[in-house]
């Protein structure tokens, strides 16, 4: 699994939302890659793109070493987290978008996500549904439509785009428009995907912030990446690990 934190663009939350849910997601026997991808406000040339060439290029290099570090080119996913999710969704909609030029034969490799997981993303970037900040960091102060129609991911869903599955709550000061958006394109493109809003939760609760029944969510991400053949089937008497069990595995882990 490609991991891409949050941060509305401006930082990367490596922690919450990129070593523990590596940690959480290697207890399944998930491996994991945390991205740290460079910030569109950065001063770079065409600072939109930037985050979605790192993407594509982590991704291709994930694949391109698959034997070597004993993984299945073919179960490859990615999830991101808030802004983390405007890259991995641009990801799995625009993995053959010719973003940079070709460095080497690793740009040869596939880009393209099997799956996807999302959670409180900013999908969008249209106004009144995306993230403001997210969206000016992104973009720009005035940036144009064309533009914003390029990095409002719902609208590039094809037949094409990976299994999804989403997790955000309905008390998100992101607009949950970015999840059920992206969610029916996914469905009207008859893509089999997977929508969970909890009725509370805030924003940015990764799996150490997660409270009450949303502490659910990563029992319901293990039984999907089973159920979509990400990983082993579950036997009888088989436990799924829930939040707190994966949080008190991640305590025991830390010097």
């Amino acid at each position: 699994m490609l991991l891409c934190p949050g941060g509305g663009y401006a930082y990367s939350a490596f922690d919450l939302e990129g070593y523990d849910i590596a940690q959480w997601l290697n207890a399944l026997g998930v491996a994991a890659f945390v991205l740290k991808y460079r910030l569109p406000a950065e001063g770079h040339q065409r600072g939109y793109d930037v985050p979605l060439e790192d993407g594509q290029r982590a991704l291709r290099l994930i694949r391109s070493e698959a034997d070597r570090w004993g993984l299945d080119p073919a179960r490859i996913g990615a999830m991101g987290f808030s802004a983390g999710g405007n890259l991995v969704s641009a990801l799995g909609t625009q993995y053959d978008k010719g973003v940079y030029t070709p460095a080497d034969e690793v740009d040869d490799v596939s880009a393209r996500p099997d799956f996807l997981m999302l959670a409180y993303p900013v999908v969008t970037m249209r106004s009144g549904i995306t993230h403001a900040g997210t969206r000016q960091r992104l973009l720009g102060p005035d940036p144009s439509q064309e533009l914003v129609d390029a990095y409002s991911n719902e609208l590039h869903v094809t037949g094409a785009t990976p299994p999804t599955f989403i997790v955000q709550a309905h008390n998100d000061p992101v607009s949950t428009l970015n999840s059920t958006l992206f969610y029916e394109a996914l469905k009207s493109a008859h893509v089999v995907s997977e929508l969970h809003i909890f009725r509370q939760g805030g924003h940015g609760f990764g799996v150490r912030k997660a409270t009450g029944a949303l502490r659910l969510w990563t029992a319901l991400a293990d039984e999907w990446l089973r159920a979509s053949g990400v990983i082993g089937s579950l036997s009888a008497g088989d436990v799924v690990p829930t939040v707190q069990q994966s949080l008190d595995d991640l305590e025991r882990r830390r010097p």
